[in-house]
């Protein structure tokens, strides 16, 4: 059985090939990526909850900003999605 429009659009580690580090943060690594749900270049920040040197409330605080955020100049937020044991 193949899988539904909705397993291939659901934001998950399986959608994305992640290519080379591109930026660092105090808050995780960013990889460029292949969304294989629509084939675009999409930047993918990688974040260890326990490893951060931000706190979870920072780091929730920068995901609702850029949710809101609607700018040319800054890359538009997909969502966010917790792995564990990553």
């Amino acid at each position: 059985a193949g899988k539904g429009r909705w397993e291939e659009m659901a934001l998950t580690s399986g959608r994305f090939e992640l290519g080379p580090r591109i930026g660092r943060g105090s808050s995780g690594d960013v990889h460029s990526a292949i969304d294989s749900a629509t084939g675009a270049v999409v930047a993918v920040k990688l974040v260890d909850l326990e490893e951060a040197e931000d706190e979870v409330e920072d780091i929730q605080r920068e995901i609702s900003y850029l949710a809101q955020c609607n700018s040319e100049f800054v890359t538009k937020y997909l969502g966010s999605w917790l792995c564990e044991g990553s």
